[in-house]
């Protein structure tokens, strides 16, 4: 079985990576401390296909949970 990511999966790993570096990171000890992540960061996840992560398969998301394997991305 081969469990190397493909390009796609790649790329949205390196997308994600950036934008975490660039938009969260610098701000995480800051939010951490007030317990809060701020609203306007949800719109900017969702312009790159985030948005949908947690939201049920039934409802319009992905899903995302480590119980079972993922298909959505």
């Amino acid at each position: 079985m081969d469990f190397a990511l493909s390009e796609e999966q790649t790329a949205i790993f390196e997308m994600a990576k950036a934008f975490g570096a660039t938009k969260i990171t610098p701000h995480a000890r800051d939010w951490d401390a007030a317990g809060e992540i701020p609203k306007s960061l949800w719109p900017k996840l969702a312009e790159l296909g985030f948005g949908g992560l947690y939201v049920r398969e039934e409802n319009g998301g992905c899903w995302l949970n480590s119980a079972r394997r993922n298909t959505c991305l």
